[in-house]
């Protein structure tokens, strides 16, 4: 019996093997050819990922080298639509304009504004909320935009509304990268009532006190006398 078995086998090895030959001549072309597209779909992928690294280091690159609102505008907002390089970009338009507010309408050609004062509020105030609606992640990045949006509060004078912000990063302090902000966002809230205080120049009008100058003499005038000492009366 055992002889019989080993001989049934050996009879089917050679049509086992045709087999194999056979289905690899029929299927072999499609196997490779899945195999050279699972290649190609890895070699894609791997292009389309440095691809996309370098533009963002190209988005990084533009954006450190525009020094002013409309420079961001044209060399990264409307060239780059990278999330994080988007939410830096009106960051960095908000804190140009805070620096107008700050430093006054002279540094305008320095900034490569034309803005005045009411165009610098709105400026700041746009870019800042951009940010906190559209890209409030990573946290910092909103948690930045508020800290920006309640100094253009503070110089509109709009004090409540900067209070509110400054509020809610306090309460918010659960939260690690809010908690890191708290104590400056408690700051600007225990002395906004001392800013909102207007700044008396000169005397206090309402004292009802006057000042004026002290009386002064004219010194005396004298008659030169003549030559030979005598006295001239007139």
């Amino acid at each position: 019996m055992e002889a019989e078995k080993d001989g049934l086998l050996a009879a089917d090895t050679p049509t086992v093997a045709i087999d194999v030959i056979l289905w690899i001549r029929r299927y072999g072309v499609y196997i490779l050819l899945v195999f050279a597209m699972a290649v190609l779909a890895i070699e894609l992928y791997n292009f389309w990922q440095v691809s996309k690294m370098r533009k963002v280091q190209q988005a990084w690159v533009a954006l450190q080298s525009a020094s002013s609102p409309g420079a961001i505008e044209e060399s990264v907002l409307t060239v780059y639509h990278v999330p994080r390089v988007t939410a830096q970009a009106y960051l960095k338009i908000g804190r140009i304009y805070l620096l107008r507010l700050t430093l006054g309408s002279g540094v305008n050609k320095t900034l490569g504004l034309k803005a005045t004062r009411a165009q610098a509020l709105a400026g700041a105030k746009k870019a800042f909320e951009k940010v906190i609606h559209q890209y409030p992640r990573p946290m910092i990045n909103k948690i930045a935009a508020e800290l920006g949006l309640a100094q253009v509060y503070e110089d509109s004078h709009q004090w409540k509304k900067a209070a509110a912000i400054y509020h809610a990063i306090i309460l918010s302090k659960s939260n690690p990268t809010a908690a890191a902000f708290a104590g400056l966002a408690k700051f600007h809230l225990d002395n906004l009532r001392h800013w909102a205080e207007p700044i008396l120049l000169g005397p206090d009008i309402n004292s009802g006190g006057t000042t004026t100058a002290p009386a002064t003499t004219p010194p005396a005038m004298t008659q030169p006398k003549k030559a030979g000492g005598g006295n001239t009366t007139q």
